[in-house]
């Protein structure tokens, strides 16, 4: 009988020390199987995270890159400079463009533009002294003939240039002493591309060449005289100078037989 109850015992025992080890194996699935979920959650988690830095990246990007072609629109371009395609900004329906659209052709990259026919406007302004783009041609002779008729302005009016009257106003001379004004104008005259046009209509030749103009302009040579040797005494002036008389100008074969020829 005492051996019957060993054995009932040991069953019971066998029995009683399995049903730890079932609990053991159940505890342990469990905790892995949630161990495993936490590491899907933050897997998942990081994954998002980059993600989302990776979208926000691209709008900082594209915020950017638009406000530098803006500001890059708005200034002139340079000499020089590398041109830049323009970038169009869309959000849903509406298209807004910046700078110029440019089509980018094949195998062309998106910093080259294609050439472009351009209108270029602007204020010229002419390179010499006194100001003014046109030739402005000076006139020279007697001022009034021997009735008091005038000769010099209408002389001057048929072929567009500017007696002493005019030139201070025009910017061929400044003010101070007639030479100085004289000098001013047909230099200014001559760099312009106009001409000294000499009108010898009621003017002695002769007499011109013999006056005493050693004082100057206002000696007893008289002006027209003095303005006459300034001329003829010139290597720069005389060449630019244009002979007339009654409306006719004379050739450059006859100039010699006027007695009109260079003194230098």
């Amino acid at each position: 009988m005492s051996s019957g109850r060993r054995r009932r015992a040991t069953t019971s025992s066998y029995s009683i020390g399995e049903a730890p080890a079932e609990r053991l194996n159940t505890v342990t699935t469990t905790a892995s199987t949630e161990r495993r979920d936490r590491w899907l959650v933050l897997l998942l988690a990081a994954v998002l995270t980059g993600i989302v830095t990776v979208l926000l990246g691209l709008s900082t990007a594209g915020t950017a890159s638009a406000a530098t072609v803006s500001s890059t629109s708005s200034t002139p371009p340079t000499s020089g400079s590398a041109a830049q395609t323009r970038v169009g900004v869309s959000a849903s329906d509406v298209i807004l463009v910046l700078g110029v659209r440019d089509v980018i052709a094949a195998g062309q990259s998106r910093g080259e533009l294609s050439p472009q026919p351009q209108v270029v406007s602007g204020l010229c302004v002419a390179a010499e002294a006194g100001g003014g783009g046109a030739a402005r041609s000076v006139a020279l002779g007697l001022a009034r003939g021997s009735d008091g008729e005038e000769l010099l302005q209408p002389f001057a009016d048929g072929r567009g240039a500017l007696t002493n009257s005019q030139w201070i106003k025009e910017g061929l001379a400044d003010e101070g002493p007639f030479e100085q004004r004289f000098a001013q104008a047909t230099g200014r005259s001559i760099a312009s591309g106009g001409r000294i046009q000499f009108n010898l209509d009621q003017f002695s030749i002769t007499h011109g060449l013999e006056a005493d103009t050693s004082e100057g302009a206002f000696g007893p040579g008289g002006v027209t005289n003095w303005e006459f040797q300034q001329v003829l005494n010139s290597p720069t002036l005389y060449p630019a100078t244009d002979w007339w008389i009654g409306d006719e100008q004379i050739a450059g074969e006859d100039i010699g037989g006027f007695g009109l020829g260079p003194r230098f």
